[in-house]
């Protein structure tokens, strides 16, 4: 499986790969949207790929909303990166109960 870098996405947040610690973080923003996110998810598969990467972080805490395509095949990236379970850490933060977000509670209730 592999998914297209996107190039005509512009991509204003990245995984990134913090080559000391051998580990990969992203931080997403506050929408989750199938072209930045489908495009994005070509440079986090290329970066799981790679025999340095150990642990890979993913902070959902912000997002409000995210379209059910890019969490499916975040999902498969994961499932086919060669981590194990307790390599990656997904943090899915907690519902603001005092939020106007009307969607975000999906991802934690």
């Amino acid at each position: 499986m592999s998914i297209s870098s996107g190039s005509a996405v512009l991509l204003t947040n990245r995984p990134k790969m913090d080559e000391g610690k051998k580990t990969c973080s992203w931080k997403l923003q506050r929408e989750f949207r199938e072209n930045e996110g489908l495009a994005t998810l070509g440079l986090l598969q290329s970066i799981l790929n790679d025999a340095s990467t150990e642990n890979c972080s993913i902070d959902f805490e912000i997002v409000e909303w995210a379209d059910p395509q890019p969490l499916l095949f975040l999902g498969l990236v994961l499932a086919n990166s060669n981590l194990t379970q307790r390599q990656i850490n997904i943090d899915l933060g907690f519902t603001d109960k005092a939020s106007t977000a009307e969607h975000r509670i999906f991802l934690t209730d």
